[in-house]
């Protein structure tokens, strides 16, 4: 389908994204921001997705709709929940800020932390 914009579709799918070419020193950078982010949250389930853009006719129609979605036309590119978050330099920030990591406890207690009842007890106590 022509029609399809397979940058969008994973975008809708995960809750962060990136999409780097594959030597690229800022994608890099950026896939090490996550993955840090990601071994503090211990996270059940995979939410982040790295897509590796080559120079394949796919990989081009991929820069093509994202390039719709976003109107940037350079690589990395960093979405969180839906929203295009910027480059590496906004990444960066968003991280240094505590954002990222605070945006994963956020999703992993929304797919089911490992103990919900432990905090439940707590909201408990808190009332007396």
């Amino acid at each position: 389908d022509m029609n399809r914009n397979t940058a969008g579709d994973i975008v809708n799918e995960f809750e962060m994204v990136l999409f780097r070419d594959k030597d690229g020193e800022e994608g890099l950078k950026c896939s090490r921001i996550l993955k840090t982010a990601r071994m503090e949250v211990k996270l059940q389930k995979e939410i982040i997705v790295e897509v590796v853009l080559n120079k394949s006719k796919v990989a081009q129609q991929t820069l093509q709709d994202l390039y719709g979605l976003t109107g940037v036309t350079s690589l990395p590119q960093v979405f969180i929940c839906q929203r295009f978050i910027g480059g590496y330099r906004e990444l960066k920030i968003y991280n240094d800020q505590g954002l990222v990591e605070m945006q994963l406890r956020v999703l992993a207690r929304k797919i089911g932390a490992p103990h919900p009842a432990v905090s439940f007890s707590k909201e408990k106590k808190e009332e007396k």
